[in-house]
């Protein structure tokens, strides 16, 4: 049998077995003994059931001793039977994630009484000898209590955390960034929303330290939800919860924020096994269903209110957006000169609706007495109107909240799993491996968003469409005379006139002389704005003839050309509106972005595990393959470029064939439009001056593709245009592109295959035009792991080790420094030119083979001035230097080039790249605990931690993005590249602890912990680099984090409950995150690096959670009246309390204008960066609820709760942000600054100015949410 076993060890092993973190099993161990004598008993059969199904079992060995594993996070019915001895049922025990759950069980001999079922409510103990983590688990009974319900909010309640927003967004776990969290559900490690109905819930474990080895790639904390599992018995439940619904502008009722909210679930048998009499015994396959749908009008409450315009005023400004500027030719925006009686303050932020809908399942198959087989799967689908603008964030919510962008995400996720259980009779204890298993789970995640403007969706033509503009055009003439304008050719019989005085009247171009205008229903506000303006220049429109009409007494010159137009205030095709003071968004405003992405992770986990005499062993390995797409669009710029790329080949005149005319004395030459590129397109590949998109364009029209008819592109509509005219290099737009794409095509269909390099730079279609392919992201990550969980003595030792390797799966650079393939001074060029100078130079000897040479010329260098290895600079002489400062000759390290004529950016090739070299880390896990006695015990541990290079979870600034390369000296000054070479992070975490038994309902703790963090993404400048410098990100960060947590455990104790943690920690690091150090990048000081507390360095944090409740019937202790009417019968209360010391932020010297979307100043530092300290925090969560049991003589349960639940009870003003320069969260100084007096007085309404201004610094988003008040029902069947 051992033979037998070790060999299904060993092929679990080959096959790969893995860290089943992601499931998180647990463990049921102890001793079954004689009640009376303490004698063990052998033999005894064990058995766990979950709702009456029977889940897994054992059988006690010799010594008394039974082991039953794997047993999933849950609340369980353990049974124990015996010859001779009264069955014993325990109800209630919790099995916790990666966690052995002790229970000893005490049986009575069956002597004097048989038939007899012992049943025992199972205590959680207080003191868990071989529990070394900072683990808080919360059980369904425990979450029913609490109004918390996001992973965030119930891992606040746990100590050790920081999150700003009550929670409600993501947190901070013991001194590691946001974005350093990883969750599971049932197993599968979550890339998108970790959403889940509350009551499909069956635990929360949040593990933040002493992480055994089978978790890997985090730094952060483990969030892990157990959901529910089948029943051998139909039960459900129906829970419905509502705050208010919309009325108007607001949501009225309990709050003015309207969340309603119905879940649901239902679980039961699907086949049953049948005894030979037909009677239904088991169930064979057993479901769990759950259900959310939950609607919320303002998704995040703001505590002061929003500002909008009155919608009397906003008709208005609908009808009549522009009025004849005050200031020169033109027109102004009438909301520029709207004051504050025009505008009004709501509770509810406008047009932020959000749906969302969950749903998750598992189908449970009981495949055999040691075998199991389940599978399951979730979707969270959420719709919902973002209150998002392009500036500062919310400069949409005054006037053009109707055109907040529509989202949707989509993530849905499923699982199959394998558990399969060897040697369950334990009853030979002379078996070297025991309780032998294995697990086998393969899930698939999928996660899709998309975002986009709510009436044009991927209409991309629709974006920025104003209306048909008619170019009225004729030919413009001037007087040329050959021998001062050049000469003149006249055609055939009379050949040139090169040097007379002649004087010639000569066509110069064809000349706009209207625009005729029809406006266009797609986008009625902003075709508004320019009808306004035609109105005041006089346009009346067509007659039926198609001619222009215009008022003759009004000045129609600014109806010209287009430009005219824009210099007055109208609007193009593709054209913006603008921004009212620069503060808000026009009402017109709209949306300039699609974007879609998907991102899909396949992985598969095989667990292994067996008690080996006293060790219990697990090893496991785990492979994970992501592929991530993304494409996104600012489609307004497709008029932009589509006017210029139309026509663009014919804009020159065929002077070499005139047509002659006299006037008067005169010789009138007239030419027609001259094609550029004649003859059969030639595509980019042939540089054919004709465009893709003007050669598709005319195809599509109707018209010759080798024609000169003139194109009048702004007065064609939407549906005459397609995007996919545009060639890819065209939508790329040398370096300013439309669109952004991986695992997409540039026109948003999704690739096939993987492209490699190679097709990116020479891949082109039929016609000869590049294609641009660049592959879908697919980084892989693999990890293996051992761990033994074994006792010495009175110490309980967890040691293992944990080894992954991430492989990005792209190419990098071979060198940041430098695009294209360089000499190095080894090689035989660099020899040579060192011999060729003068005075006898010679490489110096610390100079390695593989360095770079740096040169005084890029095409004929005749000198060496210097070297770099990797990030470190020399001299000529080989003297180690701080930069390039001497190396550069004409103001730029010049490298020495295999191809001396690779210049620019866009003759990159892929010689500049090799392969990611995978990142192998090696995570020794260390833990253990010492009782000193069954009150007391001491733990520590010892933790190394890695994760994946990622940007808050995006992990694009990760990614390779070659046309951040290709387009490079194209960009701006300060352009961001991504890093495709970035490395994981790491942590090294420490802590010892000590936990102490103060009653037999109650407990302290207290742990040291110190956490120091290394490679961590920060934004890095790269000077001196050829063609260009550029920033970009590096593993440059690092951080110390030192704490003490202590904790109070008061269980059950009369009627209260309560669990209490204070935090005392300090937070210090180089960048709280990947772009603090920007501003000293812009001003070059890269090499800078100083420790300052990071912004989540919350010094001061306790929270602490309080149920008290009284039972019901023999449990009821509460008063009564009339002697029997109990009035608090099954009546609790739930209080969460989170109390924080501010965290810091930076001061300013001067005044800047925060809410201005752009200028207003730049802010410079006044004392230490984050020297200064926010007001402390404080919020009151509560829930008081009811149970009535509305069957009480029924067998099936009829339980009712009701509720109410509230969350910052106090309506508590928490600051989360303050301006710079006056530390408040509603003035920056700007409207009061003497700096800035000037500027306000010229606006055009200098008071309104102001008013807007105010309205505006008030940002609702510095202050933490307001009170919410909810009632609710659940109905338990």
């Amino acid at each position: 049998m051992i033979r037998n076993l070790l060999a299904s060890l060993v092929s679990i092993i080959i096959i790969g077995t893995a860290a089943y973190a992601q499931t998180g099993q647990g463990a049921l161990q102890g001793k079954v003994l004689d009640k009376e004598t303490g004698e063990p008993l052998p033999f005894v059969n064990v058995a766990v059931e979950l709702n009456g199904v029977l889940v897994t079992g054992g059988v006690s060995d010799i010594d008394g001793k039974y082991v039953v594993k794997p047993v999933p996070p849950g609340k369980y019915t353990v049974k124990a039977s015996s010859v001779g001895y009264n069955d014993v049922q325990i109800n209630g025990v919790v099995v916790n994630t990666d966690a052995i759950r002790f229970v000893d069980i005490k049986m009575a001999s069956a002597m004097t009484q048989l038939g007899v079922v012992d049943v025992v409510e199972y205590k959680v103990p207080l003191i868990e000898k071989d529990n070394t983590a900072d683990k808080t688990t919360i059980t369904q009974e425990d979450l029913l209590k609490m109004p918390a319900r996001s992973a965030a909010q119930l891992a606040q309640t746990t100590g050790g955390t920081f999150s700003q927003d009550d929670g409600s967004g993501s947190f901070n776990a013991r001194g590691a960034r946001d974005d350093a969290n990883v969750y599971f559900i049932d197993g599968m490690r979550i890339t998108g929303s970790s959403a889940i109905p509350k009551a499909a819930m069956e635990q929360v474990s949040v593990i933040l330290a002493g992480v055994p080895a089978q978790y890997g790639d985090f730094t952060g904390g483990i969030v892990s939800i157990t959901t529910k599992g089948p029943s051998s018995k139909y039960y459900g439940s129906v829970e419905v919860l509502s705050s208010g619904f919309k009325s108007g502008n607001e949501a009225v009722g309990l709050d003015a924020f309207g969340e309603n909210r119905v879940e649901a679930s239902i679980s039961g048998p699907l086949l049953m096994r049948k005894d030979s009499t037909g009677k239904k015994t088991t169930p064979i396959i057993g479901f769990f269903v759950g259900a959310l749908y939950n609607d919320r009008v303002d998704p995040r409450p703001s505590a002061i209110g929003v500002w909008k315009v009155k919608d009397d005023a906003l008709d208005e400004l609908r009808a009549n957006p522009v009025l004849i500027s005050p200031i020169g030719q033109g027109v102004a925006s009438a909301a520029e000169f709207y004051r504050l009686d025009q505008f009004e303050k709501v509770r509810t932020r406008q047009n932020v609706h959000s749906r969302a809908l969950t749903l998750n399942g598992k189908l449970d198959f009981n495949t055999g007495k040691n075998t199991n087989l389940t599978f399951g799967g979730t979707l969270d689908q959420i719709r919902r109107r973002e209150f998002r603008g392009g500036g500062t964030g919310y400069d949409m919510s005054l006037y053009s909240y109707d055109n907040n962008p529509r989202r949707e995400d989509l993530d849905w996720r499923v699982f199959g799993r394998f558990t399969q259980r060897f040697g369950s009779n334990n009853s030979d204890n002379s078996s070297t491996i025991s309780n032998a298993y294995y697990t086998v789970q393969v899930d698939y995640n999928q996660d899709n968003f998309r975002r986009e403007d709510p009436n044009h969706g991927d209409n991309f033509w629709n974006y920025g469409y104003v209306g048909q503009f008619r170019r009225f055009q004729e030919r413009q003439y001037a007087p040329h005379i050959p021998a001062f304008n050049g000469p003149i050719y006249l055609g055939d019989e009379l050949g040139w006139d090169s040097n007379s005085t002649n004087v010639y009247i000569k066509q110069q171009t064809f000349a706009d002389t209207l625009i005729g205008f029809e406006r266009s229903s797609i986008n009625p506000y902003l075709s508004q704005y320019t009808q306004g303006y035609y109105d005041f220049a006089g346009w009346q429109g067509y007659d039926e003839n198609g001619n222009p009409i215009v008022d003759a007494n009004t000045n129609t010159d600014i109806l010209q050309n287009l430009d005219e137009i824009r210099n007055g205030g109208g609007l193009i095709n593709g054209d913006q509106v603008n921004d009212i003071y620069t503060v808000w968004r026009s009402h017109a405003w709209e949306q300039n972005s699609f974007i879609k992405s998907r991102a899909e992770q396949v992985r598969v986990s095989i667990m292994g595990s067996a008690d080996v005499k006293n060790h219990s062993i697990s090893l496991g390995f785990e492979f994970e393959q992501r592929t991530i797409r993304n494409y996104s669009m600012t489609p307004r710029a497709l008029w932009t470029i589509g006017n210029q790329r139309a026509n663009s080949h014919i804009s020159n005149l065929d002077e070499l064939n005139p047509t002659i005319d006299t006037l008067g004395s005169f010789l009138q030459l007239s030419y027609e439009r001259l094609n550029a590129s004649p003859g059969d397109y030639q595509g980019e590949i042939g540089a054919d001056a004709q465009s893709y998109f003007d050669y598709n364009l005319r195809k599509s029209l109707g018209l010759d593709p080798d024609g000169t008819d003139f194109i009048d592109f702004h007065s064609l509509s939407p549906d005459q245009l397609d995007i996919s005219f545009f060639s890819t290099n065209e939508l790329l737009n040398n370096g300013r592109r439309l669109v952004d794409y991986y695992g997409y095509d540039a026109y948003g269909n999704r690739q096939s295959g993987s492209p490699s390099l190679d097709d990116f730079f020479n891949q082109t279609n039929e016609d000869g035009v590049f294609t641009r392919p660049q592959d879908a992201f697919r980084p892989n990550y693999i990890a293996g792991w051992i761990q033994d969980k074994f006792a010495y003595d009175d110490l309980v030792f967890n040691v293992g080790v944990r080894v992954d390797r991430l492989d990005l799966n792209q190419s990098v650079l071979v060198d940041p420094y430098v695009l294209f393939p360089t000499v190095r001074a080894g090689e035989e060029e660099a020899r040579n030119l060192a011999a060729e100078m003068e005075g006898g130079y010679q490489v110096p000897g610390n100079i390695g083979d593989n360095y770079v040479v740096y040169v005084d010329n890029v095409q004929s260098p005749t000198r060496i001035t210097g070297y770099r290895n990797g990030d470190t600079w020399y001299s000529a002489e080989g003297a180690e230097v701080s930069d390039a400062s001497t190396i550069r000759s004409n103001g730029q390290a010049i490298p020495l080039l295999q191809d001396k004529d690779q210049t620019t950016s866009n003759q990159l090739t892929s010689a500049s790249f090799v392969d990611y070299d995978p990142q192998i880390n090696f995570m020794p896990r260390i833990s253990f605990s010492f009782p000193i006695s069954e009150e007391a015990l001491f733990y520590a541990h010892y933790d190394v931690l890695t994760r994946r290079p990622t940007d808050r979870g995006s992990q694009t600034v990760a990614r390779l993005d070659l046309y951040e390369y290709y387009y490079l000296d194209q960009q701006s000054g300060d352009f961001i590249a991504n890093n495709p070479n970035l490395r994981p992070e790491r942590v090294i975490d420490y802590s010892i602890g000590f936990k102490q038994k103060v009653t037999n309902s109650a407990a302290i703790s207290i742990e040291a912990f110190y956490r120091e963090f290394r490679d961590q993404i920060q934004l890095i400048g790269v000077q001196d680099a050829f063609p260009r410098q550029y920033f970009t990100f590096g593993n440059i960060d690092f951080a110390t984090i030192k704490g003490l947590i202590f904790k109070f455990d008061l269980r059950k104790t009369q009627n209260l409950t309560l669990r209490f943690a204070y935090t005392l920690q300090f937070a210090e690091g180089t960048g709280s995150n990947s772009f603090s150090a920007l501003n000293l990048v812009r001003s070059g000081k890269t090499s800078l690096r100083s420790t300052v507390p990071l912004g989540y360095d919350q010094r001061h944090t306790i929270v602490a959670t309080l149920d008290y409740r009284y039972g019901s019937g023999k449990a009821y202790n509460g008063p009564r009246i009339f002697d029997d009417v109990k009035i608090l019968e099954g009546v609790g209360a739930n209080l969460q309390f989170n109390v924080g010391s501010g965290t810091p932020y930076s001061r300013q010297t001067e005044a800047t204008g925060n809410a201005l979307i752009s200028g207003g100043g730049t802010p410079l530092l006044l004392g230490t960066v984050n020297g200064s300290r926010l007001p402390w925090q404080f919020s009151i969560d509560m829930r008081v609820d009811k149970d009535i049991l509305l069957n009480k003589d029924g067998k099936k349960p009829l339980k009712l709760n009701v509720y109410l639940q509230m969350f910052n009870v106090l309506n508590s003003l928490n600051i989360n942000t303050v301006y710079r320069y006056t530390g408040t969260p509603n003035d920056d100084g700007y409207l009061t600054s003497p700096i800035w007096q000037n500027d306000i007085e010229n606006q055009l309404d200098s008071q309104a100015f102001r008013e807007q201004y105010s309205m505006a610094v008030n940002d609702y988003r510095f202050y933490n949410l307001p009170r919410r008040t909810q009632i609710g029902a659940l109905l338990i069947f």
